[in-house]
């Protein structure tokens, strides 16, 4: 008799002691979880810590996020995840998450543990002075600042909608039911 069968192959993601994290300054930066766009190594902690001139705000803007493990609650990230000002953050995020900090210093810190590791997370810092934290731009709701032309054009680009509530209609232009 003769059986279909199958072939596996399987790789190892190396258990390291990954130097990652480090000391942030200036007006702003990026930083990345180990590896990326690879796998992060599992077991592994690494802080941030970031700090902008006195009397500023700090904006940290994660472009791309991928911190999933199968069977994980999403809501409390109790495997891998980020923590920044107290707020923990995991899951794949295909859009762009922001958390501001109203101090001049917040410490970031990534964590992931013994099992299911993914690609991690690039993410930016900038400082903002809090009482005009979108310069020359559009604040949406969730803290992202966008270009003023991106607001009421038709497409949501805050990802939170916040760019297309309140617009008004030029002459030339049509106001749908749904506004």
């Amino acid at each position: 008799m003769h059986f279909p069968g199958f072939r596996a192959t399987y790789s190892q993601v190396p258990l390291q002691s990954q130097d990652c994290g480090s000391k942030l300054s200036g007006l702003k930066g990026t930083f990345t979880s180990p590896n990326f766009p690879s796998h992060y190594p599992p077991q592994t902690t690494c802080v941030w810590d970031i700090e902008v001139p006195n009397s500023m705000s700090i904006r940290v803007k994660f472009n791309k996020m991928f911190i999933s493990e199968p069977g994980q609650n999403h809501k409390e990230c109790t495997k891998d995840y980020v923590e920044v000002n107290k707020e923990k953050i995991c899951g794949n995020k295909p859009y762009i998450t922001v958390v501001t900090v109203r101090e001049n210093w917040t410490t970031v810190t990534f964590k992931s543990d013994m099992s299911y590791v993914d690609t991690g997370f690039t993410a930016d810092f900038e400082a903002f002075v809090a009482t005009n934290p979108c310069p020359g731009e559009f604040a949406c709701a969730n803290n992202l600042c966008i270009s003023n032309h991106l607001k009421c054009d038709g497409w949501n680009d805050c990802s939170d909608n916040s760019d297309e509530r309140n617009c008004k209609c030029d002459s030339d232009q049509i106001l749908c039911r749904n506004g």
